[in-house]
């Protein structure tokens, strides 16, 4: 042997690798049973010795419902010759968390081609998800709040519109604006203003069911989509609780900062068939309630889809 330039065996290769990787590796035989795997593959099934696992298959393990389908998966590799590449499975850890992995399934052949069994790599892939998680929230919330931003908000109008329709029932949509709050940021500024909002989105949500929305959709605006609402008096005995929760003075240091809140109503059908056209009377009522220094206004039906509002006395 070339000390300068050793020759390692196939056994010695595969050995560093199935006990190096931080990939579950394993090979099974033609009648899908494991003949060989690495501790992280043992691990990832939940079986601490290598040697529990060595000629059984996953009926043996974990059932016949598991080890048909995971039989099925393996018979279609094997059987077509063709690989199943980065196939993102959800799983449950023992402690009940879940856990994500992509898996990718080879099939085995000898030296004249026929193949003989399968090569299995299972990948963890939670950070990716996670990753992933993350990004879809930043793309779906209010950053300062975490309220779900107007694409959320649409989005749930959207799916609550479909089930109106479909079900033939009344919901509302509140547009909320903080009367005052530029002056706070002004004379106490943008820390005291940050408490504000996020003091707001808690007590709007402490007052609303959990099945309700409430959005942050500008700098002091907020929307709350209210499904299952009769009318559009339950909407203003809401649009009052939220207003008397969300009134009360916040402290800031050595200052309380009062609040004052006006909302606009506006309910489907009865102001509205559409998303858009739904936030509009509402914009539209809330800024009523401004000019009239009411607590909330609610819109009122206009031909054609232009909503008007009239003033509500909170």
């Amino acid at each position: 042997m070339d000390k300068a330039n050793p020759t390692f065996d196939g056994e010695t290769l595969l050995e560093a690798l199935l006990t190096n990787s931080p990939d579950g590796i394993y090979f099974k035989d033609r009648y899908c049973r494991f003949v060989r795997l690495n501790p992280v593959m043992a691990a990832e099934l939940g079986f601490q010795n290598v040697s529990d696992l060595i000629g059984k298959n996953e009926s043996d393990l974990f059932g016949e419902e598991v080890g048909r389908r995971a039989m099925m998966e393996d018979l279609h590799v094997m059987e077509s010759g063709q690989p199943r590449l980065g196939v993102i499975e959800s799983r449950v850890r023992a402690d009940g968390t879940p856990h994500w992995v992509s898996i990718s399934k080879f099939p085995l052949r000898d030296k004249e081609g026929r193949v003989i069994g399968l090569l299995g790599i299972v990948r963890a892939v939670d950070e990716v998800k996670r990753m992933e998680a993350d990004a879809h929230f930043l793309a779906t919330h209010d950053s300062l709040t975490e309220l779900p931003n107007r694409s959320l908000l649409t989005d749930r109008i959207e799916q609550c519109l479909a089930r109106a329709w479909r079900q033939q029932t009344v919901f509302a949509v509140l547009y909320l604006d903080l009367k005052g709050f530029r002056q706070i940021n002004n004379r106490y500024g943008y820390d005291a203003g940050d408490k504000v909002l996020r003091e707001v989105a808690r007590r709007i949500r402490a007052t609303i069911r959990r099945s309700d929305t409430v959005a942050r959709i500008g700098g002091d605006e907020f929307v709350i989509l209210l499904e299952g609402i009769q009318n559009e008096v339950n909407a203003a005995r809401v649009a009052e609780k939220i207003r008397q929760s969300v009134e009360q003075p916040i402290d800031w240091n050595e200052a309380r900062l009062p609040l004052r809140l006006a909302i606009g109503i506006s309910l489907f059908p009865a102001h509205a068939t559409d998303a858009t056209a739904l936030l509009q009377a509402a914009e539209s009522a809330m800024y009523a309630a401004r000019r009239r220094r009411k607590g909330y206004a609610v819109a009122s039906p206009a031909p054609m889809g232009k909503d008007k509002a009239q003033g509500v006395e909170a």
